[in-house]
């Protein structure tokens, strides 16, 4: 097995992918990027156009003048996101510029997608003096990414279903019940067929263990990756981790030391019927990774 340059998280909305990436980021040896990978972008040329069209209206917040528009919001979304990897809008329009230079302009979507968004947090670790990138990988195509990026590990997180439903609906998303359980199930049976064709290059992480006790699950992390390490990781809520240094949507959660208090929450937030409906759509997979039906 070949080193490893490239550490991709994986896991279903709201189970715990942005604290990984934390941890990971914490690291000295890592830069990660957390949702970089972008969704329904036009052509890199079009992109381009209007990201220096934004530029030029409102250096200041061009990501604002982009989300106006329904056309370009997601666009805007995407300049919000590289920040989050600390590249500038000025930057990132550069590094269209240069994907473009390169004839990736007409590439499939899912993999000009992927490669926009290494570019993005490659300029990240030239800037840290890294030597591993990656990015969270919430699409369930991880053979893209693997045949893309074939010196990569993929680190799954996965989470009670129930809880992860809780915690949706707690948010304010705009999904049934249905719909959420068995992308839910859908997704973690896909990790694990890919993760039998390469198990020396995938591992799986409960979020309960890695909050309730987080030393076994760094040892298994970085061990997978190769890498040693110590108190930066251990403290990742005050540590280099790019997070804490912008306006990411989960930074307070992350910002602060382990917590367990949401463990179980479905016991008291989750109505008994979407409870049955959660372990209907999901028993089989739920109990292979340790969550036994009520």
């Amino acid at each position: 097995m070949g080193a490893m340059r490239h550490a991709f998280v994986c896991g279903y909305s709201r189970s715990g992918t942005t604290l990984l990436a934390t941890i990971l980021d914490s690291h000295p040896g890592i830069s990660m990027g957390y949702e970089l990978v972008p969704t329904r972008l036009p052509d890199l040329p079009t992109a381009r156009q209007h990201l220096r069209r934004a530029l030029a209206e409102d250096p200041a917040d061009p990501a604002a003048v982009l989300r106006r528009d329904p056309a370009t919001e997601e666009l805007g979304l995407f300049v919000i996101h590289a920040s989050w990897a600390l590249v500038r809008p000025a930057e990132l329009a550069e590094l269209l510029e240069a994907e473009i230079a390169v004839g990736r302009s007409d590439a499939s979507r899912t993999r000009r997608a992927a490669r926009l968004a290494m570019a993005v947090v490659e300029r990240k670790r030239e800037q840290e003096g890294a030597g591993l990138t990656g990015f969270k990988v919430q699409t369930s195509r991880f053979g893209v990414f693997r045949r893309l990026f074939p010196d990569s590990a993929f680190l799954a997180i996965v989470r009670d279903p129930r809880d992860v439903v809780a915690s949706q609906q707690g948010r304010g998303f705009a999904r049934s019940v249905e719909r959420i359980a068995t992308h839910w199930r859908d997704y973690y049976q896909r990790f694990s067929r890919f993760a039998l064709l390469h198990p020396r290059r995938s591992l799986v992480v409960r979020y309960e263990d890695l909050v309730a006790d987080p030393e076994p699950q760094y040892a298994r992390i970085f061990g997978l990756l190769g890498l040693a390490y110590g108190d930066e990781v251990r403290r990742y809520w005050e540590s280099k981790a790019s997070v804490h240094r912008t306006r990411h949507n989960n930074a307070p959660a992350v910002g602060r030391e382990p917590f367990t208090s949401s463990l179980g929450r479905w016991r008291r937030d989750l109505d008994p019927a979407d409870r049955a409906t959660v372990e209907r759509l999901c028993r089989r997979t739920m109990t292979r990774f340790g969550y036994p039906p009520d």
